[in-house]
C-alpha cells in the first residue's frame, strides 16, 4: 500500500500518529511547512500526506460533481461552485413558484410587444400619399349623382375591398413560402456539408424551384382602377 493512502486512512482518525504534526500547521490555503521544526523523516511524512490529501479531495469532488450531473442531467457548474449551492440552484429553478414567475414575465413581454406593434392599412397609406381620386366621392366628377351611379360606385368599392383582402392573403402566403424555402435551403446546405464530410466529392442535385403561385390580384386591382378612371373621364 502506498504511503500516501496509509497516511490518509490514519488522517481520518484523530488518534493517528502524525495528527500532532497536522494540528500544529497554520490554517491557510497553502501550507508552509518549516523543515527546521521537524526531522527529515517527519518533514517528508507531513508534506507527502498533505499533497495526497489535497489530491484525494480534488478527485473526490470531481467524482461527486460528475455523479450529480449524470443523475440530474444538468450542465457543468463553473469552477468554485460547491455541490450544495448547485443543488439549491436546481431546486429553486425547478420549483412551481419559479415556473409561474417565468410564465408571468413571458406574458407581460408578449403583451408589451403586441401593444407596441400597430397594423398598417395599405389603403390608408395610398390615400395619404396619392390623395383621394376624383370619382371616389359622390357628386364629384363629370357624371351627375344618381341611383345607378351610386350603385355602381358601391359595387366597385366592395369589389376593391374584396380584392384588397385577397392581396393581403396572397402576400401572407408568399411570405410563408419564402420562409419555408429559406429553411429548406439551410437544411439542404447542412445536409450537403455533412455528406461531404463523410463522402468527399459527393454532389447533390440542385432542388427545383417552387411552383409559381396563382396570378396575383394586384394586376386585377390595377385593371379595376384603370376602368374606374376611364369611366370618370
Amino acid at each position: 500500500m502506498k504511503l500516501g493512502l496509509k497516511l490518509l486512512q490514519e488522517r481520518e482518525t484523530t488518534g493517528s500518529f502524525w495528527w500532532p504534526y497536522m494540528s500544529n500547521l497554520p490554517e491557510s490555503e497553502y501550507f508552509d511547512v518549516n523543515p527546521s521544526r521537524y526531522s527529515n523523516d517527519d518533514y517528508k511524512l507531513i508534506v507527502d500526506g498533505i499533497e495526497d490529501i489535497a489530491a484525494r479531495r480534488y478527485r473526490q469532488y470531481k467524482s461527486d460533481v460528475n455523479a450529480y450531473i449524470r443523475d440530474k442531467g444538468t450542465a457543468v457548474p463553473y469552477r468554485g461552485l460547491t455541490t450544495e449551492v448547485w443543488e439549491k440552484c436546481i431546486e429553486r429553478s425547478s420549483s412551481q413558484k419559479f415556473k409561474e414567475k417565468m410564465v408571468e414575465e413571458r406574458e407581460e413581454q408578449t403583451q408589451q410587444a403586441s401593444s407596441s406593434s400597430v397594423a398598417v392599412n395599405e389603403n390608408d397609406v395610398v390615400l395619404k400619399v396619392l390623395g383621394e381620386r376624383r370619382g371616389h366621392r359622390r357628386a364629384v366628377g363629370r357624371v351627375l349623382r344618381g341611383t345607378s351611379r351610386s350603385h355602381s360606385s358601391t359595387t366597385r368599392l366592395r369589389d376593391q375591398h374584396s380584392t384588397s383582402e385577397s392581396i393581403q392573403s396572397t402576400n401572407a402566403l408568399k411570405s410563408k413560402m419564402e420562409t419555408y424555402m429559406q429553411q429548406m435551403n439551410e437544411f439542404i446546405t447542412l445536409l450537403t456539408s455533412n455528406l461531404q464530410s463523410v463522402m468527399p466529392g459527393i454532389q447533390l442535385p440542385t432542388p427545383p424551384p417552387p411552383p409559381p403561385l396563382s396570378p396575383t390580384h394586384e394586376e386585377e386591382l390595377d385593371s379595376s382602377r384603370d376602368e374606374d378612371y376611364l369611366s370618370d373621364l
